[in-house]
């Protein structure tokens, strides 16, 4: 048995009238029962071998046991989790069971202990990660230096493990920005690297090293690691050298080490991409890191033995899992620049490794076309099919090109778009998605071409002869 790595801190419904034309009251109901957006947390509570359910809105706790999902005998203790990114679903590692659970919403409301077998992995499971486009999930495993790749159609593990450093335990799963491969980043935390694992559907699985990313040895390696929404920048916790390293995804170079006062362990991306939470596991305090400026933004008290922390896709606040003597749950809102207790006593010794918070994605747009009204202009118009949203992105990319520029982000409600500065005579395809808290909806396209530009113009000259 390898050392275990050093965790400091302690571990009345409104009465209609009748006369209210029939039709006027069936719009009524649909409105008040219209499916809204809910954003979930589901804390692993690691003692007890619960994982409980936070509504984000209103920190409404549901709790499921999943003991009964295991042999007789046996024991889970929950350690990672990562939610689905439709939110259809969360996986949770079962450390002391070497195996992975999936936990649906439909198992809470049932009333019913959980009762899905659990799914074989590796030694020892520490983090889990899932693919961005939802088809696979990502096992670290701690005690054989492999991570195991899970089929999410079928549910069970498919290829040979893959052998990574020494001492797996953060992992996170991003989309190549350059190719259609998927980079699973894992921390290894006894030999201080990161491997980089690249899952290509024509090129399978190859692996490669990030050395010296942090310390080594139980004194505190690079545990907790986080990849930003488009995939570009990963971020790695570091306890004994007390920084964040953040890694350039597409060459896998560390651009830039950010100090951190305490010993690091957790870490989450939020707010687009534009804030990254780190935990502070022996100074009861929480660092957020302004990802544009690559600095410090600000810090936050917390309780103590904090670990886990998760940030909604698009939101701005984080969750943040302690392990002190009231078992709490924070929020750090830095829209609103507060940390507040949200649960108090519902978890035994959580851990809560990775991405934990997750929800239902908008319904997406649909029907957008683009029209060239000059040389420069197109503009663009579509369906927007959700109540839920918070905005739109729109993207675009030259005919020809294979990568797309964000171009806007709109507010909620928005159905058209006028893009300006255009070259003349170009082709232009576009991408546009709604965004909620936690989720982006499926992707509408749509191409237009500009005529001659605007600015396109011929000399005339006249000659005119003189004679003498």
């Amino acid at each position: 048995m390898k050392h275990f790595p050093l965790i400091t801190g302690v571990i009345p419904q409104t009465m209609l009238l009748l006369r209210i034309p029939l039709l006027f009251l069936l719009l009524i109901l649909s409105a008040a029962t219209a499916a809204r957006a809910v954003t979930y947390a589901y804390v692993p509570s690691y003692d007890d071998d619960r994982v409980i359910r936070v509504r984000t809105s209103d920190g409404a706790v549901a709790s499921l046991d999943i003991s009964t999902a295991l042999p007789a005998g046996a024991v889970c203790n929950p350690h990672g989790a990562a939610v689905m990114p439709d939110g259809s679903f969360v996986l949770v590692t079962c450390e002391s069971n070497d195996s992975v659970l999936r936990i649906e919403d439909a198992d809470y409301g049932s009333g019913l202990t959980y009762s899905r077998a659990p799914i074989p992995v590796g030694d020892f499971p520490q983090g889990v990660a899932i693919a961005p486009s939802g088809d696979y999930a990502y096992v670290a495993n701690y005690e054989d230096d492999t991570v195991s790749k899970i089929d999410l159609t079928t549910f069970q593990t498919v290829g040979a493990a893959i052998g990574v450093g020494d001492g797996p335990w953060g992992i996170d799963a991003v989309r190549d920005t350059d190719s259609d491969r998927t980079l699973v980043f894992v921390s290894n935390f006894l030999d201080g690297s990161v491997t980089v694992i690249v899952d290509s559907v024509a090129d399978g699985i190859t692996a490669e090293t990030v050395p010296s990313i942090g310390g080594s040895g139980i004194s505190g390696g690079p545990t907790g690691i986080a990849g930003t929404p488009d995939g570009r920048y990963v971020y790695v916790a570091n306890q004994s050298r007390a920084n964040l390293a953040i890694i350039r995804a597409n060459d896998r170079s560390v651009v830039k080490r950010i100090g951190i006062n305490g010993r690091p362990w957790g870490v989450a991306v939020g707010s687009r991409g534009d804030y990254v939470y780190v935990t502070n596991s022996n100074r009861n305090s929480v660092t957020v890191i302004d990802a544009v400026a690559q600095a410090i933004h600000a810090t936050y008290a917390v309780g103590s033995g904090q670990l886990g922390v998760a940030a909604p896709r698009n939101g701005d606040f984080a969750y943040v899992v302690c392990t002190d003597i009231d078992d709490t749950i924070r929020k750090i809102d830095v829209s609103r620049d507060t940390a507040t207790e949200v649960v108090s006593g519902q978890t035994s010794g959580a851990i809560a490794l990775g991405a934990f918070i997750g929800g239902t994605p908008p319904t997406a747009p649909s029907e957008l076309s683009g029209l060239a009204i000059s040389g420069s202009r197109i503009d663009l118009s579509w369906t927007d099919n959700s109540t839920d949203e918070l905005g739109f992105v729109l993207e675009r990319r030259q005919e020809g090109d294979t990568t797309f520029l964000q171009i806007a982000e709109l507010p909620a409600d928005t159905t058209t778009y006028s893009d300006l500065g255009l070259a003349g005579e170009t082709s232009y395809v576009y991408r546009l998605f709604a965004f909620n808290e936690t989720a982006d909806s499926d992707v509408a396209s749509a191409s237009a071409e500009t005529p001659a530009s605007d600015d396109s113009f011929s000399w005339c000259f006249i000659g005119v002869m003189l004679q003498d």
